[in-house]
């Protein structure tokens, strides 16, 4: 396992649904392979902790997703913080985003 390979401490891996967690918070939420963001943001939003992040792993065809998302960021009190690509050549090269999301400074519920 990773996270004991690492050495990371205070690390705990869920692999679950969102709608089946209940009374818990996370620091880091990774999503990968659920559709649109919109789709997800208001189920997870309720398990990010304070200083928590969302990172979507998505395509490269994710700014018309992101333009879309903004309405919804804003009334859950979250906003874009980064969008990074990777490049990766094995079987074959092709591009993937990352999209990372957060709370807004002081707009924590």
């Amino acid at each position: 396992m990773a996270v004991r390979s690492l050495g990371l401490e205070s690390v705990r891996i869920v692999c679950a649904r969102a709608e089946s967690l209940k009374d818990i918070r996370f620091d880091v939420i990774l999503i990968r392979l659920v559709g649109p963001i919109r789709n997800t943001l208001r189920l997870v939003e309720p398990l990010l902790s304070t200083a928590g992040r969302i990172i979507y792993y998505k395509s490269v065809t994710v700014p018309q997703e992101i333009a879309q998302v903004q309405p919804l960021l804003k009334r859950l009190h979250l906003e874009i913080q980064q969008v990074r690509d990777f490049q990766f050549s094995r079987p074959e090269s092709f591009t993937r985003r990352l999209v990372v999301v957060g709370r807004v400074p002081g707009g924590y519920s």
